[in-house]
């Protein structure tokens, strides 16, 4: 038996994703993301961010941006008592063909290991199918697909809104 965990991507999911976002002074939280954030946060032990940002390995930006980016979306996170545990990132452009790029599991699986995370009993939130799909290759049972874009078909619970997400998870009663 081993701990809930919460796996979250970044742009999209916590703040906007304006394409390559990078500047803290560019950060805008999805909107009503703290009040339903916090009460979700409360169903699980542990809170993951994992997140691809190849435009450090396109050259766009560096580390140093995306960790001044975190710092000011963590205190963010922070004034609402989420506490993200680990932020985990990929640094690759896709044709570096790391292992560590969602949709592959690295990322993912080194989480799972260090902090004894129950896949049963956890959940991950991304607006990407390749985060979609690196969840349900690593094991996580629970998968919201958090868009806002007309979806035909597809496997994996969608939200569009963190209302919705807080419902969802509701119903599953993770």
């Amino acid at each position: 038996m081993g701990n809930r965990g919460l796996f979250l991507d970044r742009d999209g999911v916590l703040n906007q994703d304006f394409g390559y976002v990078y500047s803290p002074n560019d950060l805008v939280l999805v909107e009503n993301i703290l009040p339903e954030l916090s009460e979700i946060v409360t169903a699980f032990d542990r809170i993951f961010v994992v997140s691809n940002q190849s435009g450090v390995g396109r050259g766009y930006y560096t580390k140093d941006d995306v960790y001044l980016f975190q710092k000011k979306l963590n205190s963010k996170l922070l004034s609402c008592n989420i506490m993200v545990d680990e932020w985990c990132y990929c640094f690759h452009a896709p044709e570096d063909a790391c292992k560590c790029r969602k949709p592959d599991i690295a990322m993912l699986e080194y989480l799972i290991q260090k902090y004894s995370i129950d896949r049963n009993k956890s959940c991950m939130i991304g607006d990407k199918l390749t985060d979609c799909i690196a969840a349900e290759s690593a094991g996580i049972s629970q998968i919201i697909f958090f868009t806002d874009n007309e979806v035909e078909q597809c496997e994996f619970h969608i939200a569009s809104s963190w209302s919705q997400v807080k419902h969802k998870l509701s119903e599953q009663s993770i």
